[in-house]
């Protein structure tokens, strides 16, 4: 059975790319630096300033959350989440799939080719119901989480893309998203 790396010690090429981004970074920049990775990602964060972490909550992760952060409290490093939210559309907190459950994918995938997007927009499947009650009471809630947590701070994502895929009805743009 192959070991895993520990979370400290980072891919080889991962951490020469950072190693290198940050000391050109660093030439033109005096200020804080960090690296907004996924929860999962193998950092060295000891070049940076803050732990940066893209962290969703869903229901997937939601009674593990904050325990998956423990390794980015483990660096000593201020810990901030640089993405998290929750889509605007009932049931996005228990689908498990982070809202691409309802986006039709071959709309999608056409849409963001060369040429050939132009004339495709991507879609919704069916006609889900928009629900920000539910996107507000889950990053409420989440933002408290991380507090108690201890993060330095939170970036909540995007609220509104009209580039995302959408109902014909302007009132259900972004729904997909954040």
């Amino acid at each position: 059975m192959r070991k895993r790396p520990s979370r400290a010690a980072g891919s080889p090429a991962l951490t020469d790319y950072l190693t290198r981004a940050t000391g050109e970074v660093r030439r033109v920049f005096s200020g804080p630096v960090t690296y907004a990775s996924l929860v999962w990602e193998p950092v060295d964060w000891s070049r940076f300033d803050f732990v940066g972490v893209d962290h969703y909550r869903d229901s997937r992760v939601k009674e593990r959350y904050v325990d998956m952060l423990q390794p980015s409290f483990d660096t000593g490093r201020p810990v901030v989440v640089t993405e998290f939210g929750m889509r605007t559309y009932a049931g996005a907190d228990t689908s498990g799939t982070l809202g691409f459950g309802i986006v039709h994918i071959p709309s999608m995938v056409l849409h963001r080719l060369p040429v050939v997007g132009r004339f495709v927009q991507a879609r919704l499947k069916g006609t889900p119901v928009r629900d920000e009650e539910l996107q507000a009471r889950e990053i409420v809630e989440t933002l408290e989480i991380l507090d108690v947590a201890g993060v330095t701070g939170a970036f909540v994502h995007t609220f509104v893309d009209y580039r995302r895929p959408r109902t014909q009805s302007r009132s259900m743009t972004s729904i997909s998203h954040q």
